[in-house]
């Protein structure tokens, strides 16, 4: 009997942040985070936003390709340098491979949709937005984010009692202002079915509009996300991330859904922010987007792709400069005082 109470208290923590009588009996408890209009819950322009992720996104894809090709032309060139006169062809060899791989990125960008552009092109379009640029030494996604923006964040245990796991800046300075982190999942509209998968789910958010993000990494939730992703598809191009369930994410932004609530002696340092990602944004960097709609009715308005619309994403921003090794806190209530 004690077990299943233990039970049901569990299930009850985790959902009582959705039970509406309960957050208005509780809210005089709560540190709030209040805003005067829906359109002013913005801390940076949705231009800013964009261009931000356009930039990582673009760092990540040539990371990628260089990493790729990297791997597949490393033994042939091993095999050809193991002459008796190694030292000379070793150094023909990097002159080899590099012109190829030089030869290989113009070629892979020149076949990709025609919104893709490399990443110097979008650097220079988005102007300097970023503290940092790509290292072509990076390999690693986390090493990518360290170069171009100047910090990583990782899940790692809470600091905050029973708040289970968390981020936490791991390397570097995160500034004031800046895009660090994405809230992933599938996104449902008002109407749709999301009872059976919000049991139990302390991963919902819900937007200003009522719209929902399901960030459960598990369960049902997990094979609705990937079943949409597999659905939205185009040829050989991915729509959205399907690694943010892993441990070894493309992308190392997308673990919004990890930050914990503030506390009375911790204030929140970065905050939550809704942002539709345009039709112009690159076909082959939108497999870097951690969401995707459970239904198409709200991304075709016809039957081809020119047709489709937006993408509802959340990012979440610093407020304040954050040092290495502070675990990042968001504020989970937010009121509109219209």
């Amino acid at each position: 009997m004690a077990k299943v109470v233990k039970t049901l208290l569990g299930r009850w923590n985790d959902y009582k942040y959705r039970f509406l009588p309960w957050i208005a009996f509780n809210m005089k408890n709560r540190s709030v985070r209040a805003v005067p209009h829906a359109s002013l819950d913005k801390l940076l322009p949705d231009a800013t936003v964009e261009k931000s992720l356009l930039v990582f996104c673009t760092a990540l894809e040539r990371s990628q390709t260089i990493e790729n090709f990297s791997a597949s032309s490393a033994k042939p060139f091993a095999q050809e340098i193991q002459t008796e006169h190694e030292a000379q062809l070793c150094e023909a060899c990097e002159i080899k491979r590099t012109n190829l791989l030089a030869e290989h990125e113009i070629e892979h960008l020149r076949l990709q949709h025609r919104n893709v552009a490399s990443y110097d092109t979008i650097v220079a379009h988005c102007g300097c937005i970023l503290p940092y640029h790509l290292n072509t030494d990076a390999r690693t996604p986390l090493d990518v984010m360290h170069s171009v923006l100047g910090f990583t964040i990782e899940r790692a245990p809470s600091r905050i009692a029973g708040g289970g796991t968390g981020v936490v800046v791991t390397r570097g300075v995160v500034p004031k202002g800046c895009v660090l982190a994405l809230y992933p999942g599938t996104v449902y509209a008002v109407h749709e079915p999301i009872l059976i998968q919000s049991l139990g789910n302390q991963f919902i958010f819900r937007c200003l509009d009522g719209i929902l993000i399901d960030g459960n990494d598990r369960g049902i939730s997990k094979m609705i996300y990937k079943s949409c992703s597999q659905r939205e598809r185009i040829g050989p191009y991915m729509t959205s991330d399907m690694t943010w369930f892993s441990v070894d994410r493309d992308n190392p932004m997308a673990v919004g859904q990890y930050i914990n609530n503030h506390t009375k002696d911790c204030a929140a340092n970065v905050d939550y922010q809704e942002f539709d990602v345009p039709l112009s944004f690159p076909l082959n960097l939108r497999k870097y987007l951690p969401n995707v709609f459970y239904s198409t009715e709200h991304q075709y308005a016809g039957e081809d792709y020119e047709s489709r619309r937006w993408l509802r994403t959340v990012v979440l921003v610093s407020v304040r400069e954050i040092q290495e090794g502070e675990e990042l806190l968001s504020s989970y209530f937010t009121t509109v005082v219209q």
